[in-house]
């Protein structure tokens, strides 16, 4: 992923980064809450074990949680966001 190495702007309804020629490139928006909240429920239907690549804004996360699953496990790779998620 060539956003790996960008550095992330992040706004209470979104995260982006802006490459350079100067054009925005989203990453997650707060738009994308209720597609996140089904998709998380639909995916947490049998319970069981969650892997989650990618945790963006942490919605799906937040939701994948108030399921009722044995574990969730979470892949990410951008450094900065990696420090969003561990708070």
């Amino acid at each position: 992923m060539s956003y790996i190495n960008e550095t992330l702007v992040f706004e209470s309804d979104k995260v982006y980064y802006v490459d350079d020629s100067g054009q925005e490139h989203q990453v997650m928006m707060s738009w994308e809450d209720e597609i996140m909240k089904k998709s998380a429920d639909y995916v947490c239907e049998s319970g069981g074990d969650i892997l989650e690549i990618g945790f963006g804004m942490g919605i799906s996360a937040d939701y994948i949680q108030a399921n009722n699953i044995n574990s969730h496990t979470i892949i990410e790779n951008h450094p900065q966001i990696i420090e969003k998620l561990k708070t």
